[in-house]
């Protein structure tokens, strides 16, 4: 019987039935491999078939084996099963195993191609935090039904926020990048007969500066003139982050992680400041420091005022000292001296007066303390002098005779000299004595300085500032000797120095700041007042992409602020952005709506560094830079190398594209339909008779998502061609290429 008629007849006798399977030995399984396919029941009459194609037709146990499969199948009679070699592609399918009116089961086998030189490139492995965006592309020369996993040292990396996975997972995109994703990363191909994985692709992320701290050694309160300070900033940067330093505003010549202060002076008290740049990033971050440095004590001297000591009269002792003087305090005989009815001391602690003198008053010091030194005058002896008669009274200025002139006047016999008016020259150590024809007697030396102010403060700080920040006000005033100064806000002090910083600011701190100098030897003060206007703060000021730039595309740059603000606007490579079309280049087209900065379209003449401004009335907040480098091509596509070459010599075709990111390139060989023959930017041969023919580059960019095409025809020298190509018979073929393969343009 025609084995086409049996299985007419079978094919209206079957009866399916119930639970039964087919099973395989392996499945999936490689190409080239064997299979046996079987079942746990025993056919004695029925069918295997493929697809609706016959295999094997089973009649009493024994099986009849298709023309087409006999060379590579085998049928066991004893258990129905079915063993095939060397499998296909095509062998992939359902087969169906048939026992006449028992029951038909079936089963999916999947044939594949085993993976082999997987490679893995990347847009650009050099990328800069938050600004840039990685892609990278997993690539298999041989392999089918293909199940990509992405690997990040030994973690898995999945799909989520800013990380996108496309091509089927082939194409891992990660959006925004961080710190945080730099490493190794490498793709995981398999296909349940084989997998492999990549050669690691490094990811290398700049970031900062960011988290910057300011060290000083050694930390102090106050600082001594001729202390040697050093200042440190540091900050997470990569790569390292240059550091140049301010002083109170004013840019020094000074660049480094570290400022050397030494032998310092008064005159370098104020506000230190570093600031850290990273020009990769092309961010900016500071810190700030104050230092206070003040003379230390060098002289403390007792002085009498006034006439010599007489028993029982009053007698004035002041404390006169050289330095930045905190606090004085008067002793006798190493014992303090407190105010009671017989001793006056004065609010400044500066002049002992004693009422009356005794003998007893004798061996009087003071002690004068600052922050950075303390010192004690040598005892001061009263020689307590009993009254008598003078005839003639002389004056000494510094330890030379004093004459009058048309400013000093000499009144009552010479006893009292008057400087009218008195100037800075007067200063000096002046003497009286006292003569008659049995004695002469010479006052202890009185140290005569020129005080005076202080004159009306000025204040140097802001009218306007944030909520949460600090105000640093400034206050001086020209005064002999120095002034001290006291801050006060609505009648309350809050601070006793010339520089006041408030705690972090709140809305009720807005108000009038006055500054009081005050002058310890004048007894006067001057006040001077500021207002300040506490405003609601910007606490981020963020540039938001949510596209990939592409060349010819609309592309949107979003300035995120937190916090009211006045205006924004946007600068480009450290100067305004200008919106004048008239002036702008006539390649670039962009606009300004609301908070967005509009590019309609997109070009790579808009390549640069962005910034957007928030402004208030404190001041101005700027956005970490955005680096807007815009994708494009694959364009010009070229293939060098030789057209031709003899038999047995090796050459090198080389394909080049202008594109960013870089382009995957393919390569195919004179049939554009069958798959291409190799991956990357060059190919390398050995000149054969069957390498003569048109080759093919294709440049494919994986982020604009455009390919282009480029052709070249290669002769082998001392081989008549078998293709014998005219030239209309080339341009016939290219157009083959041409139509198998659409080209994008840009």
């Amino acid at each position: 019987m025609d084995v086409r008629v049996v299985l007419l007849i079978l094919a209206t006798t079957i009866t399916a039935t119930g639970s039964q399977k087919i099973y395989a030995s392996r499945n999936p399984l490689a190409v080239g491999s064997s299979v046996t396919l079987f079942s746990q029941d025993i056919v004695k009459t029925g069918t295997w078939i493929f697809d609706n194609n016959l295999i094997v037709f089973i009649v009493t146990g024994s099986g009849i084996i298709a023309d087409s499969w006999k060379d590579r199948v085998t049928f066991n009679s004893t258990s129905s099963s079915l063993t095939i070699t060397s499998v296909k592609l095509e062998d992939s399918g359902e087969y169906t195993l048939t026992a006449i009116n028992t029951f038909t089961a079936k089963l999916t086998l999947s044939v594949q191609v085993p993976i082999s030189n997987v490679s893995l490139t990347a847009s650009n492995t050099d990328l800069v935090e938050f600004n840039n965006t990685a892609v990278l592309t997993c690539s298999v020369l041989n392999g089918t039904s293909l199940s990509y996993v992405w690997l990040k040292g030994s973690s898995e990396v999945a799909a989520g926020a800013g990380v996108q996975l496309s091509d089927g997972g082939a194409t891992l995109t990660m959006v925004g990048v961080t710190r945080y994703e730099e490493g190794s990363y490498r793709c995981n191909v398999s296909n349940g007969v084989s997998d492999a994985i990549s050669p690691p692709v490094h990811l290398n992320i700049n970031y900062g500066p960011s988290n910057t701290t300011m060290t000083i050694t050694p930390m102090r309160s106050a600082y001594i003139t001729g202390s040697n300070i050093t200042l440190s900033c540091s900050a997470e940067s990569k790569p390292p982050a240059g550091v140049q330093w301010m002083f109170n505003g004013v840019k020094l010549n000074h660049f480094g992680p570290e400022l050397q202060l030494e032998m310092v002076a008064e005159n370098k008290s104020g506000n230190y400041k570093c600031i850290l740049h990273n020009t990769v990033t092309s961010r900016f971050t500071s810190k700030s420091g104050m230092i206070r440095i003040l003379t230390p004590i060098v002289a403390v001297v007792v002085n009498p005022t006034g006439g010599p000591p007489i028993l029982h009269e009053q007698y004035m002792l002041h404390c006169e000292v050289t330095g930045y003087v905190g606090n004085i305090q008067w002793s006798r005989n190493g014992q303090p001296i407190t105010a009671d009815n017989t001793t006056v001391i004065d609010m400044t602690n500066r002049t002992l007066l004693l009422k009356p003198v005794q003998l007893s008053d004798n061996g009087d010091s003071c002690e004068a303390s600052s922050p950075v030194s303390n010192m004690t005058s040598h005892p001061y002896t009263v020689e307590v002098n009993l009254t008598g008669t003078a005839e003639h009274f002389y004056w000494m200025k510094n330890g030379e005779l004093l004459h009058e002139d048309n400013r000093t006047v000499f009144y009552m016999d010479n006893k009292i000299v008057t400087f009218n008016p008195l100037e800075l020259n007067d200063t000096g150590l002046y003497q009286c004595m006292a003569l008659n024809p049995f004695w002469n007697k010479t006052s202890p030396s009185y140290m005569l300085l020129m005080n005076y102010g202080p004159e009306t403060p000025m204040i140097d700080g802001p009218a306007f500032a944030e909520e949460g920040h600090s105000a640093i006000f400034t206050c001086s005033a020209k005064s002999v000797p120095p002034s001290h100064y006291s801050w006060w806000f609505n009648g309350s002090s809050v601070a006793n120095s010339s520089v006041f910083t408030t705690d972090p600011l709140s809305f009720n701190m807005s108000g009038e700041y006055t500054c009081m100098a005050y002058n310890n030897v004048t007894e006067n003060n001057s006040t001077n007042s500021k207002m300040l206007t506490v405003i609601e703060a910007i606490t981020s000021v963020m540039i938001r992409i949510t596209t990939v730039p592409i060349n010819s595309d609309v592309f949107t740059l979003t300035c995120d602020v937190s916090g009211p603000y006045d205006m924004i606007y946007w600068m480009k490579d450290n100067m305004h952005l200008n919106m004048t079309n008239s002036t702008a280049n006539p390649l670039s087209s962009y606009h300004i709506k609301n908070n967005m900065l509009y590019f309609t379209p997109v070009n790579r003449v808009d390549d640069g560094t962005y910034e957007c401004v928030a402004t208030n009335q404190a001041g101005q907040h700027k956005s970490p830079t955005y680096v807007l480098l815009v994708n494009y091509g694959p364009l010009n596509v070229m293939i060098s190398g030789p057209d031709k070459a003899k038999v047995g010599s090796s050459v090198s075709l080389t394909c080049s594209a202008e594109t960013r990111p870089d382009c995957d390139f393919h390569w195919f060989f004179n049939n554009p339909l069958l798959p291409n023959v190799e991956v990357g930017p060059v190919i390398t041969f050995s000149v054969t008779k069957e390498n003569e023919g048109i080759y093919a580059c294709r440049a494919r960019n994986p982020v604009t998502n455009m390919e282009a095409f480029q052709y070249k025809t290669f002769n082998v020298i001392g081989h008549a061609s078998a293709l014998h190509f005219h030239s209309r018979g080339v341009l016939m073929l290219m157009g083959v290429f041409a139509l198998s393969f659409p080209v994008l343009f840009n």
